[in-house]
């Protein structure tokens, strides 16, 4: 990905961290810029649908509290599992 102006910043890192990352980056023959960006891409595409994930999860927790389960698929489920002393 290419960007047609970069910005700088500052950041902190716990000096660990930092030595890591700037281990990781010589290992890999990249920069610790390069390395920064292609970390946070890969954070933010990994990220980039929780907020839909956890919208539909309230949606459907609300839909089925409300709703609930059909009865006939609801024993069909119970008589599914195994039976056990907790049963």
């Amino acid at each position: 990905m290419e960007y047609t102006e970069a910005l700088k910043t500052a950041i902190s890192l716990p000096e660990p961290l930092f030595r890591a990352a700037e281990r990781l980056a010589k290992q890999m023959g990249l920069s610790r810029s390069v390395l920064f960006q292609r970390a946070l891409q890969t954070y933010l595409r990994e990220h980039q649908d929780a907020g839909v994930t956890h919208a539909l999860n309230r949606l459907y927790a609300q839909e089925m509290a409300q709703v609930g389960l059909d009865p006939i698929l609801e024993r069909w489920q119970q008589s599914s599992l195994p039976q056990n002393e907790w049963s």
